[in-house]
């Protein structure tokens, strides 16, 4: 297949007759800068392809993070519900977090130095 080759002379012609009416030169320039935003937008845009890998990334993120609060949130209602209904859970409880004793109980405190 063979070149086709269009010289200088000619291309500044064409150009001279689309650019010869002013609707049609506007209407490139309206293309060419719609263009030329999309194109960016695309690139540097809040949308652009960066942004969304870090949202990807982001939303990942947030889901190990929901995971882990769930197994978090069904521990500490597994705790209320020993808490609530087992009296020697309750009792534990008290003498661990609190340092609550019964009467006539000592409490014996050995330091590690």
């Amino acid at each position: 297949m063979g070149k086709i080759s269009i010289s200088w002379k000619k291309r500044i012609k064409l150009m001279k007759q689309l650019f010869a009416k002013p609707f049609l030169s506007f209407t490139f320039f309206i293309l060419s800068f719609t263009l030329m935003y999309f194109l960016y937008q695309l690139l540097f845009g809040a949308y652009s392809f960066g942004e969304i890998e870090k949202l990807k990334a982001n939303h990942q993120q947030q889901i190990l993070k929901n995971e882990k609060q769930l197994k978090n949130n069904n521990n500490l209602k597994l705790e209320l519900e020993s808490l609530t209904n087992d009296k020697d859970a309750l009792e534990s409880y008290a003498r661990q977090e609190l340092g609550l004793i019964k009467e006539g109980e000592i409490i014996i405190e050995i330091k590690n130095e």
